[in-house]
């Protein structure tokens, strides 16, 4: 559970439901996206550049061993669809 706003209150919120504990949390993952309470995109942008950074270290070392063709394949599988 993430709960949103601008006025923030010290103590975590917690939630009773058919017996389950439900706890505030700061982010949390929906559809592969990271939403911080506070919306800003610090934990999206740093996971998808991590990814980005290790697909682009992976093309660098294909890259003398195969063609501009499959090298623009692969990118376009590994880079674009995390972009």
């Amino acid at each position: 559970m993430v709960i949103f706003g601008s006025k923030r209150i010290n103590e975590t919120v917690k939630i009773s439901l058919l017996g389950e504990e439900i706890t505030e949390t700061t982010e949390e993952k929906l559809l592969g996206i990271y939403v911080q309470n506070d919306l800003k995109w610090s934990k999206q942008v740093d996971k998808v550049t991590s990814e980005v950074s290790y697909s682009v270290s992976v093309l660098k070392r294909l890259a003398d061993q195969l063609g501009k063709k499959e090298l623009l394949m692969i990118a376009d599988g590994l880079v674009m669809s995390k972009l």
